[in-house]
């Protein structure tokens, strides 16, 4: 599980870029929007003020698009941010997981045959 966890982070953390995060990435929890100051392969960290109402479930955005979503745990406040870990994070799919094993020896199915024969 922490190597899936961070594998994960890591993918979100290059989506994003690594250390100073794009002015664009931002975090969504509770109906809010938090810009992210920087990013590591294990956690983020944002203004301490922002942070005092930032907890719990977050989804990570990278302008309009959605990288990822975690649980978002308060570690240490520093100058000015407060920094937070991932407990677990899961990156965004492009395709909804599969419930079933893809054959790689069978043919592409061919879009022109027909299952029934048309009568």
């Amino acid at each position: 599980m922490a190597a899936d966890l961070t594998d994960d982070v890591r993918m979100a953390c290059i989506a994003v870029g690594p250390g100073r995060a794009d002015p664009s990435v931002t975090l969504r929890s509770g109906g809010r929007d938090f810009p992210v100051l920087r990013m590591w392969p294990d956690g983020f960290s944002v203004d301490a003020g922002d942070a005092v109402a930032l907890r719990g479930r977050v989804e990570v955005f990278s302008g309009a698009e959605f990288i990822g979503r975690g649980l978002a745990v308060a570690t240490e406040a520093t100058a000015g941010e407060q920094r937070f870990t991932f407990k677990e994070f899961s990156l965004a799919r492009s395709l909804p997981p599969r419930d079933f094993v893809v054959d790689d020896d069978l043919p592409p199915p061919n879009p022109t045959a027909r299952s029934r024969p048309v009568l």
